[in-house]
């Protein structure tokens, strides 16, 4: 997805929603109506909520981690990350989000070795939103922009 970025924390597995065009975009916004700026807006919460949902679904469905509890499930949120409204994040906290999403080969702090395997759920929840994110900015700059400006 444009700007889609995987961020791996200790603790924190999330993927940030924002589109690498749309920097430019900002900067011109000038030349554009503010019905453009928020279907702009409006178009990022969209993919922001579509990928949480996914999220949530990939976290619970087969062929993905055995549901013990939902907690994984029920930690998955989107919110805004940054000082605009043009980013959103959408992330978990839970201390094992790391190891389910990407696995884990190697030796716990109690000397347990593993060789877990990955249920990814939210990295292709974000992939499978990357053609509408598209459309939808797309859309929304091509409604609100001025005629003459490039």
């Amino acid at each position: 997805m444009p700007g889609t970025e995987l961020m791996q924390a200790k603790t924190n597995v999330s993927v940030k929603i924002t589109s690498r065009s749309l920097n430019k975009a900002i900067a011109d916004f000038k030349f554009y109506q503010n019905g453009a700026q928020k279907a702009v807006k409006d178009a990022i919460n969209t993919s922001a909520i579509n990928v949480q949902r996914k999220a949530k679904e990939n976290a619970t469905q087969r062929p993905g981690p055995k549901v013990r509890s939902g907690v994984l499930r029920s930690s998955i949120h989107a919110k805004f990350a940054g000082e605009d409204d043009y980013t959103w994040k959408v992330f978990t906290n839970v201390e094992y989000a790391m190891r389910i999403e990407f696995g884990f080969r190697d030796t716990d702090s109690r000397g347990r070795k593993y060789n877990q395997r990955a249920y990814p759920f939210l990295h292709p929840a974000a992939e499978s939103e990357r053609r509408s994110h598209r459309r939808r900015i797309a859309a929304a700059l091509k409604l609100g922009k001025v005629a003459g400006v490039k």
